[in-house]
């Protein structure tokens, strides 16, 4: 099938015109999912005018938004059809072209890449079409221990009812007589809760690390189980503490305006040079990973390259004026509204009772970037990456 690019006219009346030209006479599936308003409805009316089918592709958005399908797991973008089509066959996967593709994308912050890695695998290994079907499979985080060959795996899988793919090995090492072998699953939905997470990432951190290692207290916030609702149109500068509260999923396209002061780069850095042991560099890589997320689309703010709690006061208040301060530091807080700060921008106080519950296509996407970090990490230590149905 030939491609054809053309622009419409701006005027509803010539964008409706040139939409039944299109469709006027041949057998055509319309789809009027467009970033055009205007399109949209042109494109729909002449649909209906002149007879056409048409199809809809849902889109989840939110922490999603900037990746696309083969990029985003099928399920999310269900396509509805209206009409009498032909009976739908599932879409024939380029997966050569789409990990090419993604290969040479420049720009894509790498955790982001390893989201996208990770659902055009996830989407290789499902069957179904998901046409005129809103049904979100189950989906789950595994960690399994395998023996094979005397040798003890410990292996991270992302779970559906109808596929397993591996996502990385963690870990291995020779099996004794009696090895203990052991299972433990994190479904994505509902969100599970803290307690839960909590153990699962610490005995995923443990397989990474080969030591004891505890997972980070605001893990539920950080990888989107839980969720803060920002304004789409309003600026927020924000303290480092909110970059361990998952500030990097808010951070995309289209998305509320983040401006990060200096300060906060500093700290992040502070703590990468700061980090012992195999525990804590895996930490202070995890918070990396996100802070390369916020670069890649957060705005800067000029301040001294020290602790935020004393830089951020130092800003240029006409800087900050209007937009809001968001800092999880209770004392930050209530000395920073005390300041001539509090009378340019709003001081705003990120407490848990802040955050809710992720809705399903979110709480896919926290599940998935846990599942992206873990095998970066484990390709960063060498234990081991890359995916296979199981």
């Amino acid at each position: 099938m030939d491609l054809k690019l053309e622009e419409q006219p701006r005027d509803l009346r010539g964008s409706l015109e040139a939409a039944r030209q299109l469709l006027r006479g041949r057998r055509a599936v319309a789809v009027p999912t467009s970033g055009s308003l205007l399109g949209a409805v042109s494109l729909s009316i002449a649909a209906s005018v002149e007879g056409a089918d048409v199809a809809h592709v849902l889109f989840p958005f939110g922490p999603w938004t900037g990746l696309f399908y083969p990029y985003v797991p099928r399920y999310l973008q269900p396509v509805q059809l209206l009409g009498s089509p032909p009976t739908p066959r599932r879409p024939e996967l380029n997966a050569d072209a789409a990990r090419q593709y993604l290969e040479e994308l420049k720009g894509l912050p790498r955790l982001r890449k390893r989201i996208a890695e990770i659902c055009l695998e996830l989407n290789l290994s499902l069957p179904q079409s998901w046409v005129n079907d809103d049904s979100v499979p189950a989906l789950s985080l595994e960690l399994r221990d395998k023996v094979e060959e005397g040798v003890l795996r410990t292996e991270l899988a992302l779970r559906t009812p109808t596929a397993s793919l591996t996502v990385c090995r963690l870990r291995e090492f020779k099996a004794g007589r009696e090895v203990r072998v052991e299972s433990f699953s994190l479904p994505s939905f509902p969100p599970p809760n803290p307690k839960h997470l909590r153990e699962f990432l610490g005995k995923l951190l443990t397989a990474l690390a080969k030591k004891s290692c505890d997972p980070p207290e605001e893990a539920h916030q950080f990888l989107g189980f839980s969720v803060l609702d920002l304004d789409s149109g309003a600026r927020y500068v924000v303290d480092t503490n909110m970059v361990y509260r998952g500030l990097h999923n808010y951070a995309r396209p289209g998305g509320p305006s983040i401006l990060l002061p200096y300060c906060v780069h500093a700290e992040v850095l502070n703590k990468m040079a700061e980090s012992k042991g195999p525990c804590g560099a895996l930490k202070a890589e995890i918070l990396l990973m996100a802070y390369e997320v916020l670069e890649a689309y957060a705005g800067r703010v000029p301040s001294a390259p020290s602790w935020c709690d004393v830089s951020i006061p130092s800003v240029d208040p006409e800087l900050v004026k209007g937009a809001t301060l968001l800092t999880a530091d209770k004392r930050a807080f209530e000395l920073w509204s005390r300041l001539a700060l509090a009378k340019y921008a709003e001081v705003r106080y990120v407490s848990q009772e802040d955050f809710r519950g992720a809705e399903e296509s979110e709480a896919h996407y926290a599940a998935i970037q846990l599942a992206a970090l873990a095998r970066e990490l484990a390709s960063l230590s060498g234990s081991g990456a890359g995916a296979k149905n199981a």
